[in-house]
């Protein structure tokens, strides 16, 4: 036996009415009547109220790694609990966000790509014309329109904004590409200009996405597009230089580290100090630098380094785990420990002429 839902019971309680004398059934029909349009509307009521809210995140108004580590890691983190275990309403509030740079736009857009492709989510912005107008130029010229699937915002390419970055488009790819970093390289030489040593930043190119493959996702892991890497380049006008950015979402180099061919060259390097990431991201680095042998590719960040380092002035930056470490042109280095851990390797190139 199944329940009689509630216009079963209006058409049966309104047959059992009539018969009764005309005036007295009309009245009765009519008080009804209006007893399921009550019961209707309550139904309706609760329908609304059981509607999932969308869980907020407001941008930092600084969102930078470099600049606002402890905001913009946090933002990272708590966006990826919520985001990626299941399919819900998630409001990411861009007007917020007034300054941020291109390695940390980078994370931020592959973050909302992996979200959108995992759940198959069509996203739109919300309240466009409230963001700031320099960051909303920023973000399109970036092409975070274009890798999320938007459209219908192309009129963004008419503003006429100054700003201190010519930009190229987000690169998406899963696999080591010869012909998608011969085309990326190609066309940050277009915005650059030429590229002295373009053999060693073809190479550095190939290296970071062999490196992907062989030890950022060793291991199957849910929520996460396994083979996955970001890119993109922007030119500072200002200063004559070059962004690079190549970031994946792995485990991270001082994970993989342990059961790597490199971990007694570490461990060496190491001999009296701490493990902690920022420590083993300078000993592979350092250690790396100078080799070239082909049977220990992956970790080795030769051609990574020789393209910074053949530059007047420049450096590789390598963020993982909570070890945000700079390797510079001169020979000279920094190193940061973070609070939170990034939630993958971003490696940048800065190139000045």
């Amino acid at each position: 036996m199944r329940l009689l839902n509630y216009k079963t019971k209006r058409f049966f309680d309104r047959k059992s009415i009539k018969g009764s004398g005309k005036r007295r059934t009309t009245s009765k029909l009519k008080h009804l009547d209006r007893k399921y349009e009550l019961i209707n509307a309550s139904r309706f009521r609760n329908k609304r109220r059981n509607i999932q809210k969308p869980l907020v995140f407001q941008l930092p108004k600084t969102l930078s790694i470099s600049k606002n580590p402890k905001d913009t890691l946090k933002f990272f983190d708590d966006f990826r609990n919520a985001a990626l275990p299941k399919k819900r309403p998630i409001q990411v509030e861009f007007k917020t966000m007034q300054h941020t740079d291109p390695s940390t736009l980078l994370v931020l857009a592959s973050e909302l790509d992996r979200w959108r492709r995992i759940h198959d989510l069509k996203l739109r912005p919300i309240e466009i014309e409230k963001w700031n107008p320099v960051i909303r130029k920023y973000l399109y010229q970036k092409g975070l329109f274009n890798l999320l699937d938007v459209t219908g915002y192309e009129f963004l390419a008419e503003n006429k904004l100054p700003t201190e970055y010519n930009h190229l488009p987000f690169y998406f790819g899963e696999t080591l590409d010869g012909k998608l970093a011969d085309d990326f390289a190609n066309r940050v030489e277009k915005t650059f200009g030429n590229i002295e040593n373009k053999t060693f930043f073809y190479d550095a190119l190939t290296e970071a996405m062999q490196n992907v493959g062989h030890h950022a996702y060793p291991r199957k892991k849910t929520h996460q597009i396994e083979n996955g890497y970001w890119m993109s380049a922007s030119h500072d006008t200002q200063n004559n230089a070059l962004y690079v950015a190549f970031y994946d979402q792995g485990i991270g180099i001082p994970n993989t580290l342990p059961e790597s061919k490199l971990w007694n060259q570490v461990t060496s390097y190491l001999t009296g100090r701490n493990y902690d990431d920022v420590s083993l991201i300078e000993a592979v680095v350092t250690t790396r630098k100078t080799s070239k042998s082909s049977n220990e590719r992956g970790h080795g960040f030769s051609d990574l380094f020789e393209f910074a380092k053949l530059a007047k002035y420049g450096h590789l930056r390598v963020v993982s785990g909570r070890g945000d470490y700079i390797s510079y042109s001169d020979n000279t280095q920094k190193s940061v420990s973070m609070t939170l851990p990034l939630g993958g390797t971003l490696v940048e190139w800065y190139i000045k002429r």
